[in-house]
């Protein structure tokens, strides 16, 4: 006897679910946005769970979306936000984090063990654009709600 694909399927109640983690569903719209939609590129390697866990550990996206904000201010925070993904919390500025994460998996290999660049950090001016994608779109979902 076969099981059905609907005998493997799990229920999962969302009020439930809502409640739970009401302290991050306030994020959860400009975190989809961040880490790659339709409109914005995702970072290598940095996927749904991993920005999950950055805005469980307290780490906010308070700016994305706010049209009121200068942009300067969003990026910054975009850039705390993301590098902290990366595992990077001491980087002036996304190319800082970019070295430092080339550094990391370099040791001391030689150069023809080099990691691939799609697995590092974007730099600061390709982020800056990713970011204002990621403004953008979000202030387009918030006004809609």
């Amino acid at each position: 006897i076969m099981s059905s694909p609907i005998s493997q399927r799990s229920v999962v109640d969302v009020k439930a679910t809502a409640i739970k983690h009401k302290s991050i569903a306030d994020q959860l719209v400009c975190a989809h946005a961040i880490s790659g939609c339709d409109i914005v590129a995702q970072f290598y390697g940095i996927g749904k769970g991993t920005v999950l866990k950055v805005i469980n550990s307290s780490l906010k996206l308070s700016k994305l979306g706010n049209p009121k904000i200068a942009i300067d201010d969003v990026v910054l925070e975009a850039e705390s936000f993301i590098t902290a993904c990366y595992g990077v919390r001491d980087a002036k500025t996304m190319s800082d984090a970019r070295y430092k994460t080339w550094c990391s998996k370099m040791g001391n290999k030689k150069l023809s063990s080099a990691p691939p660049l799609k697995v590092l950090p974007p730099t600061s001016k390709a982020f800056e654009l990713n970011v204002k994608r990621a403004h953008l779109q979000t202030a387009i979902w918030l006004s809609a709600l």
